[in-house]
């Protein structure tokens, strides 16, 4: 089965057989089956990181990209568990599953299996016509954000993708997702959701910068100048209210 980035599959079953015969790692393989309750993302940077040596067999590659895969699952779940911690109760965060194939090239690669949300992002949305509970729940989610960025430093990717991940993205694409990130971060955020049963789903856990070199921390601060915008301005709200 050809991966892309995102495809919907069907149910999971792991080949418990062939991971047993490969020393109870993590191998496996994806079975498809009928129904759509999953999605498989693929991240290929450890195989375009993992540069093979002209000396290299197969074995020795094949090793050092499974170690690279294992490497790469652990710092995503460094990264995406503690998020969970302060996504505010009332909004859902889908099931996901962290696994290690063979891809295209015969060689290891990470993906995630993530539980499907059926709805619409909340950037395609009025947030007018959202309920007031689900609204008070994107307040809570700003505060809660702001926590996380004050206790750890990390920002918290509120805003999703916005054709970043393109290598050859614009510098207008990238400007134009900054200032909304700084002016809109729950308006024009493709990772909230409101599903099918009128619930919020905050999905792919991460944090936006994650590193410490000058344009990361520009690049958090932006972020984080938003939500204390977005924090602001809906004080002044209520305040000309009274």
């Amino acid at each position: 089965m050809e991966l892309t980035n995102q495809e919907n599959i069907g149910p999971i079953r792991i080949n418990a057989e062939a991971s047993e015969r490969l020393g109870g790692n993590w191998k496996t393989k994806l079975f498809e089956e009928i129904g759509g309750d999953y999605v498989v993302k693929v991240d290929h940077r450890v195989q375009e990181e993992t540069k093979r040596n002209a000396d290299e067999s197969d074995a020795e590659y094949y090793s050092k990209r499974y170690a690279a895969s294992v490497s790469f699952v652990q710092r995503q779940k460094a990264n995406s568990d503690p998020v969970r911690n302060y996504i505010p109760e009332g909004i859902k965060t889908p099931q996901e599953f962290h696994l290690i194939i063979d891809g295209e090239d015969g060689f290891p690669i990470p993906i995630r299996v993530q539980e499907k949300v059926e709805g619409k992002m909340i950037r395609d949305i009025d947030l007018h016509d959202l309920s007031d509970k689900n609204r008070d729940l994107l307040k809570q989610l700003v505060d809660s954000s702001i926590k996380y960025f004050l206790s750890t430093g990390k920002i918290i990717d509120l805003a999703g993708s916005y054709g970043k991940e393109d290598k050859k993205i614009s510098f207008a694409t990238l400007a134009r997702w900054l200032i909304d990130s700084a002016t809109k971060p729950i308006e024009k955020s493709s990772n909230i959701f409101i599903n099918k049963d009128n619930i919020l789903v905050m999905v792919d856990l991460n944090t936006s910068f994650p590193g410490d070199d000058l344009a990361n921390k520009v690049g958090k601060f932006i972020l984080f100048s938003g939500l204390m915008g977005t924090k602001l301005a809906e004080k002044l709200k209520l305040r000309s209210k009274k």
